[in-house]
């Protein structure tokens, strides 16, 4: 592992550790620093376009490429809630961090526990406090956005009259900065690192206050964040 990415897990482990506290305060505090702290020891610049969502409960929804998504979000949005398989709850330190930042983590073996999912996500943008609740609506991670989003989200914030986020996310040099495939960890963590001039760009689009149909909707605002994907080749200095 290089020096870097050792010290990317180091620091993870550190907030992860201050995390456990239950003070909302400082647990809002703490979460965009681990978020531009760890960018930083990766070696990412990052650049936040568009206005950040408002205040109040809204889903923030847009492309997936890597776990470093979850800090480039972050670092713009302090009250950023994620949502996780529960297995994450098993890795070292990443479980603990996880937890204490208020992730909603979701079990998807059956279509009860999808409907268990979709109820905790639910119960969390009813409650007091204005979370914004993070989803990649492709499920996986994924360079051209190709696969349809799935509905379900956009169909949660249609019952609860909950506001639409949209984002994009961009990174150059790409596919080292992208988590896809087969690609492991800490491998893809020691070879990123040694990559220079990084960038990441977190650009804020449009807010959505009503939806009509779950379906469309979906498609329309993957679309929106696919011909904003910028190849590699225009990217190069």
């Amino acid at each position: 592992m290089s020096t870097r990415a050792a010290t990317a897990f180091f620091k993870t482990a550190l907030y992860a550790s201050l995390l456990v506290t239950r003070d909302q305060a400082l647990i809002s505090r703490y979460k965009p620093k681990w978020a531009a702290d760890v960018l930083k020891t990766l070696g990412f610049e990052l650049t936040v376009n568009g206005s950040p969502p408002l205040d109040g409960a809204c889903i923030l929804v847009g492309n997936h490429v890597s776990y470093l998504d979850i800090p480039v979000v972050m670092a713009s949005e302090a009250a950023a809630v994620f949502i996780a398989k529960d297995d994450l709850l098993k890795w070292p330190l990443i479980g603990v961090g996880a937890k204490g930042i208020g992730t909603i983590f979701v079990s998807r073996k059956s279509g009860a526990d999808r409907s268990a999912a979709r109820e905790a996500v639910a119960e969390r943008l009813s409650q007091p406090g204005g979370d914004k609740v993070v989803v990649f609506p492709s499920g996986t991670t994924t360079l051209d956005e190709s696969k349809p989003w799935k509905r379900g989200i956009f169909e949660i914030a249609k019952a609860s009259k909950i506001p639409v986020q949209l984002f994009h996310i961009q990174y150059h040099p790409t596919r080292e900065s992208a988590y896809i495939d087969d690609d492991n960890l800490l491998v893809q963590m020691s070879g990123l690192s040694k990559v220079k001039n990084k960038t990441a760009t977190l650009t804020w689009l449009d807010r959505y206050d009503e939806i009509d149909d779950p379906a469309v909707f979906a498609e329309s605002l993957r679309h929106k964040v696919r011909a904003r994907l910028i190849p590699e080749s225009a990217c190069s200095p």
